[in-house]
């Protein structure tokens, strides 16, 4: 994340929420709430709810800890970021593209009705 703070890609307080979104993400339950086991193997992790203003570059914010998750998991697994707003997805373009995060984006909107969609990506 300091890398993105020092490029002037991240404000020091965007980093911030970064840091906290990851530090959560990486948070692994080995219960649920009622306090009975899993099923074997089943893994379930904290999540992390952004609730900043307008403007504060929120979608800056979910694009850097996308960024974090493919490094920190070597481009397995899988991010998913839904929007009310699906004129929106081309600043989400833009800020993973900022970020440094350079992945397969698929709009759910065009994806719906269409059977076999594959790849990685969001």
């Amino acid at each position: 994340i300091l890398p993105l703070v020092v490029e002037g890609k991240l404000s020091p307080l965007q980093a911030e929420g970064v840091a906290l979104a990851t530090t959560r993400f990486n948070r692994v339950f080995t219960s649920n709430s009622a306090g009975s086991l899993q099923q074997k193997g089943a893994v379930q992790r904290a999540g992390f709810f952004l609730g900043d203003g307008a403007g504060i570059g929120k979608g800056r914010q979910i694009a850097a800890t996308i960024r974090d998750a493919f490094c920190r998991n070597h481009g397995r697994g899988r991010q998913l970021w839904i929007s009310t707003s699906r004129e929106l997805i081309e600043d989400a373009k833009r800020d993973l593209n900022d970020v440094g995060c350079h992945v397969e984006i698929h709009d759910g909107v065009d994806l719906l009705g269409k059977s076999g969609a594959s790849g990685k990506g969001l």
